[in-house]
């Protein structure tokens, strides 16, 4: 949307309008605001859509998936999606015996090998 121009916007927003309301007649008073340096919100069934992607990808071998495109754009979020995916993979890749250890449950980064604050985590 950011890329669109002004009137651009407008067309679809009052296209929008007509379809979802039925609301055919031009606004009398219409103001457009940008915020260039504000953060992305996901579409309407983002979560959804990634949760269907995961169940996939987790069918296939070596793939995995991590960062802000996902289930979060904040620091914590991609901090937690990466050590979604390192425990993931370690517990791919671990032989069979350490396969059974690093299912039980721990906390986010353990398998990793990582310290984990557990007053924030």
């Amino acid at each position: 949307m950011a890329e669109k121009s002004d009137e651009e916007i407008r067309r679809l927003v009052l296209d929008e309008l007509s379809d979802l309301m039925k609301i055919r007649c031009e606004p009398v008073i219409e103001k457009l605001f940008r915020w260039p340096k504000g953060n992305p919100q996901y579409d309407v069934g983002h979560l959804e859509r990634v949760a269907a992607v995961e169940e996939r990808v987790r069918r296939l071998s070596g793939i995995y998936l991590a960062g802000s495109s996902y289930r979060g754009i904040g620091i914590p979020d991609c901090i937690e999606s990466a050590l979604n995916v390192v425990d993931r993979l370690l517990r791919d890749t671990a032989d069979s015996s350490a396969s059974a250890s690093a299912r039980e449950p721990r906390e986010r980064g353990e398998s990793a090998g990582l310290p984990v604050d557990r007053r924030t985590v």
